[in-house]
């Protein structure tokens, strides 16, 4: 990123906070998860072209807030995660969206209705392999682990703009969670079956704690749980 560009990392902040959500900042950190996720090989293998239900999933982490709809997202505010963004010249060019340790987890009725809708608009063979392989492995990687998840800050979403990429974004970012972790709560947890993605968190001191094939019908990936450790640095 060209020096003389103005890079600022920024919180949208929770409901307790101040700062509002933007309606540039709604559709951008959207458009950028939207980008960054539609062709990995988990997401071609669950929804092929179709983008609509492959947005209902986003939408079920992001929550109303994020609704392109503005009868949905008037006077929403960013619930049951934190949302992290890094502007360049005033635009969203990465995010973030993490749980903290001890934040509730109890999905709100408009989340659950997003999952709802999504899985509905799936083949039963999909939903199948939701249901089983993928939260059967999620399920193992979480026990193969000493803390439980729930004390420890979750990753849920990083993702650049293809345009912004290859600019140290995505690591300001990592860089930013790791500076919130404490001796009370020294780890983060993730899951991926992305290859390049994993390689980015091991050049930052991630480890692969958990690994094991996942199967995208004819094709194989590997479906990783992936950990930070402040008290091993």
């Amino acid at each position: 990123m060209r020096g003389d560009q103005r890079t600022e990392l920024a919180r949208i902040i929770r409901p307790t906070g101040t700062l509002p959500l933007l309606d540039e900042e709604r559709q951008r950190v959207l458009e950028i998860i939207e980008l960054c996720f539609k062709d990995t090989q988990m997401n071609r293998f669950i929804f092929g072209s179709d983008l609509a239900t492959q947005r209902l999933f986003h939408l079920r982490k992001l929550g109303a807030a994020f609704d392109p709809d503005s009868a949905v997202h008037a006077g929403r505010q960013v619930e049951g995660c934190e949302i992290w963004v890094i502007k360049v010249q005033g635009v969203v060019e990465s995010v973030m969206v993490l749980i903290r340790p001890g934040q509730s987890r109890e999905d709100s009725e408009d989340k659950l209705e997003y999952e709802k809708k999504a899985l509905e608009r799936l083949p039963e063979e999909k939903r199948d392999w939701i249901k089983n392989e993928r939260k059967i492995l999620s399920k193992r990687a979480e026990q193969s682990i000493q803390f439980g998840i729930k004390q420890a800050f979750n990753l849920e979403i990083i993702a650049t703009h293809p345009s912004s990429r290859q600019h140290g974004l995505g690591t300001m970012l990592i860089h930013k969670l790791i500076s919130l972790l404490t001796e009370e709560h020294p780890h983060i947890w993730l899951t991926s079956t992305h290859d390049i993605a994993v390689k980015f968190y091991e050049k930052l001191g991630f480890k692969v704690v958990f690994e094991d094939v996942i199967h995208f019908d004819k094709e194989q990936g590997k479906f990783r749980g992936i950990v930070y450790d402040l008290t091993e640095k």
